[in-house]
């Protein structure tokens, strides 16, 4: 009888962990019961966001009732009767492992000191070493618990990373789209300069060359002011003397 309440509470403790299910499938029923899982200090808040009003603390094992999902969180109840909101991935159906542990070690308990109680006999022995093969085989899937949170915890900051690296990319394609502008302008201001520049070459190969020949220009431009004078001198003199009958004026 204590071999097959054994082997029942074994059971049904392995079980616990492939029938804990993400609070995700469950279908949102009114007063719907959940469990805090394994391993865990929740928080519980008054809004549907960490940065709420802090209430208290859930420990694993703890019994809510589930009213309603906003996003990632669940608004429960609580035994004591406080209500708020809590990450809804941090919920089971049913009862954690370490709860479910810790009964079967006061059950064990118990039993040990009735079978203590009994005489000694080699079946007795046999109860006893598959009790303690239990215990172990608890305590393993107890640390595989654990290391499933770990994972959980590492994977959960793996997303981080990814998250600020795909924010890192967005700010450098932003710098890369603001140097090619100031590049474009860059390239236009260059072409504005280089047509400025061949306007500006004539006159430049012109006042150069002055610069280069001067000494054969300036008497040039002299002849011609001279030769520019005398021939106005004598289209006015011309003009005068029609005007008053032939009278020298200088």
């Amino acid at each position: 009888m204590v071999k097959t309440i054994l082997i029942f509470f074994l059971i049904s403790s392995i079980t616990t962990k492939s029938s804990a299910i993400d609070v995700d499938s469950i279908k949102v029923e009114e007063d719907k019961v959940l469990y805090v899982s394994d391993q865990l200090r929740l928080s519980l808040y008054e809004g549907a966001e960490t940065k709420g009003k802090f209430i208290e603390y859930l420990i694993s094992g703890d019994k809510v009732t589930l009213t309603r999902f906003a996003g990632p969180y669940a608004f429960i109840k609580t035994e004591s009767g406080k209500v708020g909101w809590v990450k809804r991935r941090y919920l089971v159906a049913k009862l954690p492992n370490v709860v479910l542990l810790k009964e079967e070690q006061i059950k064990n308990k118990v039993l040990q000191e009735k079978i203590s109680l009994q005489p000694n006999s080699k079946r007795l022995q046999q109860e006893q070493d598959k009790n303690k093969k239990l215990l172990i085989q608890l305590s393993k899937l107890k640390k595989q618990n654990l290391k499933i949170s770990e994972h959980k915890k590492i994977v959960t900051s793996l997303n981080k990373q990814i998250m600020n690296l795909r924010t890192t990319k967005s700010s450098d394609q932003l710098k890369i789209g603001s140097l090619k502008l100031q590049m474009a302008e860059k390239v236009k201001k260059a072409q504005t300069i280089e047509n400025q520049n061949k306007i500006a070459k004539p006159l430049k190969l012109i006042i150069r060359s002055i610069q280069t020949y001067w000494y054969y220009v300036f008497p040039l431009l002299l002849a011609f002011i001279l030769i520019g004078f005398i021939i106005a001198k004598k289209v006015l003199e011309v003009r005068i003397k029609k005007k008053f009958q032939g009278i020298k004026v200088w």
